[in-house]
């Protein structure tokens, strides 16, 4: 996070008085908008992310009409605390045990990527662009729980087993980002765009590795 927090800080103050790009457009732009993330099926742990729609913001610098630097948070929605502790129950116990109750408090995960962006207009005009971004970033993820567990004796229910797991994990890792999409202009002066992009995260070292589809809107200052 320290790493990301200082080139961040290197981009923020490079030459932001230099003119606009060939396009027209400024140097800067941001954009904010929302991302479909698929649900994740852990390699080791059960799902951590939740499917469905979650926040996706960005801003960056142009240095050409080709290439930006920029720097984008993912915010997908946290997974349902059943489908986690069912989930958790079902990895770490046999078949044996049944989930009895549980206790759980899922935050969901937090992507923050600095990436090159590479854009490919359409038009000699560039209000329309293919666009990719490769980039490095980290992942934080918070999750707490206890789960009730109960081991059923058929013959002797006196005999039933209890259990009380508590579980949860929290920290950070690193991650390669790719993205892929276009954008296309909304208005005559092309300073405001649609951006539509497809991004995969693939933490490095575990299993955090969504797939997300979002639309957002860019403003070029």
């Amino acid at each position: 996070m320290r790493i990301l927090a200082v080139s961040l800080s290197a981009l923020l103050t490079l030459t932001a008085s230099a003119n606009g790009d060939p396009t027209g457009h400024g140097r800067w732009y941001a954009y904010a908008g929302s991302s479909f993330f698929e649900e994740v099926e852990y390699l080791v742990d059960p799902v951590d992310v939740g499917r469905g729609f979650g926040l996706k913001l960005g801003i960056g610098q142009r240095f050409n009409r080709a290439f930006a630097i920029e720097a984008m948070i993912d915010l997908p929605r946290a997974a349902d605390p059943e489908d986690h502790a069912i989930e958790y129950a079902k990895y770490w116990t046999d078949d044996e045990w049944i989930l009895q109750s549980f206790k759980m408090d899922t935050t969901g995960a937090r992507f923050w990527t600095l990436a090159a962006a590479f854009e490919i207009p359409l038009n000699k005009v560039g209000k329309s662009s293919l666009i990719a971004k490769i980039g490095l970033g980290v992942v934080q993820f918070d999750w707490a729980g206890t789960l009730e567990l109960l081991l059923p004796d058929p013959l002797f229910p006196d005999r039933n087993r209890e259990r009380t797991a508590d579980i949860g994990d929290n920290g950070t890792s690193y991650t390669a980002v790719l993205s892929a999409g276009g954008k296309f202009a909304i208005d005559v002066s092309g300073k405001n765009e649609i951006l539509i992009l497809a991004t995969k995260h693939h933490e490095f070292l575990g299993a955090y590795r969504p797939l997300s589809l979002g639309v957002s809107i860019q403003h070029n200052f």
